[in-house]
């Protein structure tokens, strides 16, 4: 929680309906300049080791979760969430 505090003293209050996320992707930074606020969507997304571009070819090539899951590395929940559009909302 440090690093919300740090945050709002460079920046002020979080908005509301948004959260922290670490730039450097180190959790325990605490340097305002490596903190955004960003949705919850937006933070998921630039921690996820899946790409964009990956997220079009499954779709494209209408997979389902467990061959998603096989080429993208990942568990058959989160590529059933890909594949169900629950993620990558905005990408087709």
């Amino acid at each position: 929680m440090a690093h919300i505090w740090y945050y709002e003293q460079a920046n002020g209050p979080v908005p509301e309906g948004l959260e922290i996320d670490h730039l450097c992707r180190v959790k325990a930074c605490v340097n305002p300049a490596h903190l955004e606020a960003v949705s919850r969507t937006v933070n998921r997304q630039r921690r996820s080791v899946v790409s964009e571009d990956q997220v079009r070819d499954v779709r494209r090539r209408n997979l389902t979760a467990t061959q998603a899951a096989e080429v993208l590395g990942i568990s058959v929940t989160a590529a059933s969430w890909i594949v169900r559009r629950m993620t990558w909302k905005g990408i087709e």
